[in-house]
């Protein structure tokens, strides 16, 4: 096992050119689009847990209505938000 790609550059080198290549092909498109989608689920789920959606939420709420009462009375008109089902990514 190679601490460092130094280490693995050097290990190939002595065994030919040929086989210093196959340091690259080590990862392949399918390795790194997992990793990807891996990374992103677990972004999402610490976004979750970390409150992150129902703090956007509230904000968005804020300026909408801040929006809307800069143009309407507010003693006229009265704002109500309906839920619908979150879906993210």
């Amino acid at each position: 096992v190679f601490r460092d790609f130094a280490q693995k550059a050097i290990y190939y080198e002595s065994v030919g050119e040929s086989e210093m290549v196959e340091i690259f092909n080590d990862i392949t498109d399918e390795t790194l689009e997992n990793k990807k989608t891996a990374l992103v689920e677990e972004a999402y789920k610490q976004a979750i847990a970390n409150g992150l959606f129902v703090n956007a939420k509230e904000n968005a709420k804020k300026v909408i209505k801040s929006f809307i009462y800069n143009i309407l009375d507010e003693e006229q008109y009265d704002i109500e938000f309906v839920d619908v089902e979150e879906t993210y990514y």
